[in-house]
């Protein structure tokens, strides 16, 4: 074993750059203060144990470019300021740790050293850790430091396994930016098997760069806490918004949670998350705009998907069969916020009750949302309007499909939304419910529009008008009981309509009772997309657009077209002064009067093309 030092900068393989002997090779070891390039097949490091000696220790003004071949490392890799590794097209950098030892690239509190991986299409590089000794460990990094910039970016094309722990700090990938510079991060086109990553933007300083996080796709991941309290393949954390920088995340497929501390200033599209994004309530929430993903809860009945701001084009959903919550709102929720065009589905496919938004008190008064286009389909759950979440909310439901198959939380009740679980609630909270159609696949006398469950004591009592009446009309219903809810515990004065309320007078005066609305597909869903695409499972189907998240949005178009309506009793029924001008998926409404429902009347489309009804 021999440990050489760079005299001047030059080829690894030349005598001249170790100053007239080497070059290091296999159980030696390097230090380099000059700007090194490695052409070919290379081994270097000395076996040591974990904290052993690094295979190449860099310091002032060093600089490796691996150029060709494989770069393999038998022990780690350590910094100090504006040092880098950059690594071309076509090669792979291996770390083979010795039996029972663990490896790190430690940047060492540097700022400055970089990790550059420049891919491409047809020639990507790799990073992984060679795991054939007996106990060795998975290699990660180490030595981020507040107050400076560190990390593997820019990185493209890079096939990464083996990297990274289930330790907080020992990320597979990633890095930390933290310095007034505002460094620009890119990580894109990359795979991550048995990996995890980290991207930390600003902790002491507000960092306010360009972030591009592009087709990235994790598969088998480490979770990592990154501490939060849940793990996940992602951890991230930016400490304010984007003011200058843009923030570009986008074809992404996640199979672990996104984890971390704050997430502001991001414009989220066309990613699949397995666990969604979850953090803690201490801190702020969620993506400043969020559109065409898949947002899966894993966390039981605790909600992980948190929306702060306007999103669409979601498909929410869990993969529990425990009670299960989807969504819920930021405390610090924007104000006038709309979320339209959601899906919301059970994955297991046998839940029979849930609840598909369960609101949290917002912090500032009066904060007033939108729930518009969406499409609740019958195995998914209802919208659990509780009394906690109601003093500072002012809620509207506007043309949503409900399916009510298994909305109810009290199965088998089958309600499309419900008021007030926990206690008596807020007058006018629920601003308004109108153009949405409710319908059950079945008859069930005991399936409602709206059911509030605040009290069921005699006299029945609570708060009156939760929805006023007029506030609370023309919406559709099939197989929904429109008559006096029944059992007795619902009457309250004045139900009637399939409303089981507390109100001043009946609602859904201008309701459209018993209209069956001839969907083209109701039983579209994600398995139903699967089997368009030669996926014969729901799990092929989710692995398949993990995968290919630019899918998504076909997947989600594809459903909303089976839940178009060919019932002409829905065409131009809406309420009057209704701005709406299209439906869930972007078609004008026909005749240019908004309709009932999530999407518009279609006259004909049967697979042959057949009018079902009057055409």
């Amino acid at each position: 074993m021999a440990a050489y030092i760079a005299s001047q900068a030059g080829n690894w393989s030349s005598t001249a750059t170790w100053g007239g002997t080497g070059p290091p090779g296999s159980s030696d070891t390097a230090t380099i203060g000059y700007a090194v390039t490695v052409s070919g097949n290379t081994t270097v490091g000395n076996n040591a144990a974990t904290g052993g000696t690094p295979a190449i220790t860099f310091t002032a003004g060093g600089s490796l470019a691996v150029t060709a071949g494989t770069l393999t490392l038998t022990s780690g890799v350590k910094h100090v300021a504006s040092t880098t590794v950059t690594i071309s097209a076509g090669v792979s950098v291996v770390f083979h740790p010795a039996a029972s030892a663990q490896l790190t690239i430690n940047f060492n509190s540097a700022s400055g050293a970089y990790w550059i991986f420049n891919g491409t299409s047809g020639s990507p590089c790799s990073l992984s850790t060679n795991l054939g000794n007996s106990g060795s460990g998975q290699t990660y990094l180490t030595g981020f430091a507040n107050g400076a910039d560190a990390g593997i970016f820019p990185a493209s094309y890079v096939t990464v396994s083996n990297m990274g722990t289930t330790t907080n700090g020992q990320w597979g990938f990633g890095g930390q930016v933290d310095t007034t510079n505002n460094t620009a991060v890119s990580i894109t086109n990359c795979t991550l098997a048995s990996s995890n990553m980290a991207v930390i933007l600003g902790v002491t300083n507000n960092w306010d760069g360009n972030l591009t996080l592009t087709n990235n796709i994790f598969s088998s991941s480490v979770g990592n806490g990154g501490g939060s309290g849940q793990f996940g393949c992602f951890v991230f954390g930016s400490l304010a918004a984007a003011v200058s920088g843009t923030r570009t995340h986008q074809y992404c497929g996640y199979d672990l949670p996104i984890v971390g501390t704050t997430h502001n200033g991001f414009v989220a599209s066309d990613c699949y998350c397995n666990g969604s994004y979850y953090f803690p309530t201490a801190f702020t929430h969620a993506a400043n705009a969020i559109q065409r993903c898949i947002l899966i809860n894993t966390l039981g009945p605790t909600p992980s998907t948190v929306l702060q701001n306007s999103a669409e084009d979601l498909l929410l959903s869990t993969n529990t069969l425990s009670d299960q919550h989807y969504l819920v709102n930021a405390t610090n929720l924007a104000n006038n916020s709309i979320w339209s065009g959601f899906i919301f589905e059970s994955l297991p496919g046998t839940q029979t009750y849930g609840d598909c938004f369960v609101p949290v008190n917002p912090t500032g008064a009066s904060t007033a949302l939108t729930i518009q286009n969406a499409i609740f389909l019958p195995n998914a759950g209802c919208i659990q309007y509780t009394a906690a979440a109601q003093v500072n909310m002012l809620l509207s439901v506007l043309h949503c499909t409900f399916g009510c198959g298994g909305g109810g939380f009290q199965n088998p009740s089958n309600d499309g939304i419900f008021l007030s679980e926990l206690s008596t609630g807020v007058a006018d909270s629920l601003a308004a419910c109108k153009a949405n159609l409710f319908w059950y696949s079945a008859t069930n006398t005991l399936s409602l529009k709206i059911y509030y469950v605040g009290t069921t004591t005699t006299p029945l009592g609570g708060t009156q008008n939760q929805v006023a009446p007029t506030a609370c009309d023309y919406n559709g219903s099939w197989n929904v009981n429109n008559s006096t809810p029944a059992p007795a515990s619902y009457n309250f004065t004045n139900s009637g309509n399939g409303y089981g309320l507390y109100e001043t007078a009946v609602p859904g005066t201008h309701d459209l009772a018993d209209q069956n609305p001839q969907f083209v597909n109701s039983a579209a869903n994600l398995t139903a997309w699967g089997a368009t695409v030669g996926q014969g499972s729901q799990a092929a189907t989710l692995a398949y657009l993990a995968a290919n998240p630019s899918q998504i949005i076909n997947m989600i178009q594809w459903i909303r077209a089976g839940f178009r309506p060919r019932n002409r009793a829905l065409l131009g029924a809406s309420y009057p002064g209704d701005p709406s001008t299209s439906d869930a998926a972007g078609n004008p409404w026909p005749g240019g009067s908004p309709g009932i429902g999530a999407m518009a009347f279609q006259s004909s489309g049967d697979a042959t093309g057949a009018c079902l009804l009057s055409c």
